[in-house]
This record gives structure tokens, sequence and C-alpha cells, in this order.
């Protein structure tokens, strides 16, 4: 770890946004087609991953906005009472729009996320730390994807299938509410306070390029994931024995 305690404290605060990213994806594309069962709503397992991938889009952009208007800090606060609230209600919900709803807030608090913590880490963690600080944020994303499975794999052997994804979006919330309080102790980056007063003011031709680039990303990032992991392998699991 790095000598500095307050490096060492943004950056365990700032693990949390990327683990949870590969916990919830993970999660969502694991566990889609049970979810959809426990709503009585087939036609909805697609719309589970593609709710959370269309927040994520939508997060990362109105994040970039509040990052740089209302500071580092405040932003990455708000991200993780988002996803709290988020978390305890997707938990309970009780029917499939409720769920597709939450799981879309639930997506842009962890696509803000990770979008206010990338400049947070290079405006507040000294050079010689900087990049292996991302390294290190990029691998927790990956440790996230695999505790899921994990998780999901112990539920499954004692739980109903209903109820397991319930628990593990649970398990979700209880493991972030710690950071939580961390990040109210965090320190606002001192060069948003010097330069961050700044805004800039964007053209009209501007915003309609803006809002067009993230409705693009949006529908890219969809159809990126759902395709390749979610219809092609359920159009060809039949043909290979796959029920």
């Amino acid at each position: 770890f790095m000598q500095n305690k307050g490096e060492n404290k943004l950056l365990i605060s700032l693990l949390i946004a990327f683990f949870l990213g590969g916990f919830e994806l993970t999660v969502s594309g694991s566990l889609n087609q049970i979810i959809a069962s426990t709503f009585n709503s087939p036609s909805m397992a697609p719309l589970v991953i593609s709710a959370y991938l269309a927040g994520s889009v939508i997060g990362s952009f109105l994040f970039g906005i509040l990052v740089d208007s209302f500071g580092r800090k405040r932003t990455l606060e708000i991200g993780l009472i988002v996803f709290v609230l988020a978390s305890s209600l997707i938990a309970i919900s009780s029917n499939a729009f409720e769920f597709l709803i939450l799981q879309g807030i639930q997506g842009l608090a962890i696509g803000g996320d990770s979008t206010a913590a990338s400049p947070t880490i290079v405006e507040m963690i000294g050079k010689n730390w900087r990049g292996k600080a991302f390294v290190i944020v990029s691998t927790v994303w990956f440790l996230g994807d695999m505790l899921a499975s994990i998780i999901g794999l112990y539920l499954l052997s004692f739980l109903p299938p209903s109820e397991v994804w319930r628990y593990s979006y649970l398990f979700a919330l209880f493991l972030v509410i710690p950071f939580v309080f961390i990040r109210f102790t965090l320190k606002e980056s001192q060069v948003w306070k010097e330069f961050g007063v700044i805004k800039r003011k964007f053209t009209s031709l501007q915003k309609r390029n803006i809002i067009l680039f993230t409705v693009i990303s949006s529908i890219d990032s969809i159809v990126a994931y759902v395709f390749p992991f979610i219809l092609i392998p359920d159009f060809i699991a039949p043909y290979l024995g796959f029920s």
C-alpha cells in the first residue's frame, strides 16, 4: 500500500465501485433466466442485463457532468447512496417492471461511480502509484465477477432459485454500506477546487451531439453484451443438447 494514509483510504473507497460493477454484471447475466421466471415473464430475461447496461452508460454520461459541476467527493457520495437505495428496493421488488427500473438505477449508480472514480485517481493519488491504482481497480472488477459466481453457486445449494438473486443483491447492499461512510470522510480534490468551478458552456449543436453520442453508446453497449452472451447462447443451446 501507499505510504500516504489518505491515498490508501481513497483507493479503498474507490475499489467498491469497480467490484460492484463486476459483481452486479455477473448476477444480472447469470441469473437473468431465474429472475425472469420469478416474475413469470420469460421475455424479460434479455432485459435484465440490458437495463443494467443502459443505466451504466447513461450514468457514465450524467455523472461525468456532475463530477465537474459538484466535485469529486460529492459525486462519489451520491453514487453509493443511489446504489444502496436501489439495491434495498430491488431485493424486494414484486414485479418485472419494478425490477427493471431499479436495475437501471443500479446500473446508473455503478456506471456513474466508476466514471467519477477515474479523475479522482488521477488528481488525488501520487504519480508513483497512479498507474498501479488503475491496475488494482481493474483487477477488483474481475474479483467481483468471481465472487458473484461463487456466492450464486453456494446459495443455489440450499435456497430455491427464486430467492438466490434476491440474496445476491442483498449481499452487495450490505457489502457497500461501510464504504459509504468512508466516502463521507474523504477530502475534495484540490485540482477540482482550483479549476472545477469554471463551467464550460456548450452550444446547442454540441448538446445535441452529446445526446446523440449517449444514445448510440447505450445501444452499442446493450447489443454488444446481449447478442454474444444472452441471445446467441439461448439460440444455439437446444442444438447442443442443453435445455
